[in-house]
C-alpha cells in the first residue's frame, strides 16, 4: 500500500527547529480595482497575484467577510525563464475595512469626525505549499487585524512601516511555538502545567516578541 502524504500538525511545523520557509506579502488597498501598497515579491509576481486576487474577489463575497481570512493555493512562475519551476504556493488572505475620520473645527477645536466612506484594504502571506498553514488562522487574523488601527490613522500611508511588520508575519504568527520550547527548555513542563489550569504564563523580557508563549 502506497504511503500517503500526512498534512503536518501544528507543533509538528514549529519544532522543526524553526525551519525557514520561503515567505511573502502583499498589501492593497481595494476601491474599484486593487492598488498594491507594499509587497516584497517580484514585479512579475506581483502582477500575476493581483491578477489572480482580482478574479477571486469577483467571483466571491470576500470583501463582506471583513477581519475573516481565507486560503487558497496558486501557482507563481517566472513568465520570461520558462526553464525555472513555478512556485506552488498556499495564500491566507484577510479584507480589512477601516472607519475614516477627518479632522474639522468645532468651537476652536479640532475635533475628529467620523465620515460615511470606509476604506478597504486586502492583505496576503504566501509560504510554501508544503506549510499546512491552516493550522495556524487565529494567530494570522490577529496578526493582520494589528493593521487596522494604523491604517485607519493614517492619512498618507507609510509603505515602509507596513512592510516592515508583514515582513515578520512568518516569525510571529508560526515560529512562536518552537521559540517557546527553546527559549524555555526543561521548564516548558511550567507551560503545560499553566495550560491545564486554564492559566496564563507571562514571561518577563526583553525580547517579549521573540518570547510569544499562551498556554490558551
Amino acid at each position: 500500500m502506497a504511503n500517503e502524504s500526512i498534512p503536518k500538525t501544528r507543533n509538528e511545523i514549529s519544532s522543526e527547529k524553526c525551519k525557514e520557509y520561503v515567505h511573502f506579502f502583499a498589501l492593497y488597498e481595494h476601491r474599484n480595482s486593487l492598488t498594491l501598497l507594499c509587497s516584497d515579491l517580484n514585479k512579475k509576481n506581483q502582477s500575476q497575484l493581483t491578477n489572480f486576487l482580482t478574479k477571486r474577489i469577483i467571483s466571491t463575497t470576500l470583501m463582506s467577510r471583513p477581519n475573516e481570512g481565507s486560503f487558497c493555493t496558486l501557482e507563481l512562475c517566472d513568465e520570461e525563464n520558462k526553464d525555472v519551476q513555478s512556485q506552488s504556493l498556499i495564500c491566507f488572505h484577510m479584507p480589512i475595512i477601516t472607519t475614516n475620520y477627518e479632522i474639522k473645527a468645532a468651537d476652536g477645536d479640532d475635533q475628529e469626525v467620523e465620515t460615511d466612506e470606509n476604506k478597504e484594504f486586502f492583505v496576503c502571506l504566501l509560504i510554501s505549499s508544503e506549510v499546512n498553514l491552516e493550522f495556524f488562522r487565529p494567530e494570522l487574523q490577529e496578526f493582520c487585524s494589528h493593521l487596522t488601527s494604523q491604517l485607519t490613522s493614517q492619512m498618507d500611508y507609510d509603505k515602509d512601516q507596513f512592510g516592515s511588520y508583514l515582513s515578520g508575519w512568518y516569525q510571529v504568527s508560526v515560529q512562536y511555538l518552537c521559540r517557546c520550547v527553546s527559549h524555555m527548555g526543561s521548564d516548558i513542563s511550567l507551560l503545560f502545567h499553566s495550560a491545564s489550569m486554564n492559566r496564563f504564563l507571562e514571561i518577563n523580557s526583553r525580547r517579549a516578541r521573540t518570547l510569544r508563549c499562551s498556554s490558551s
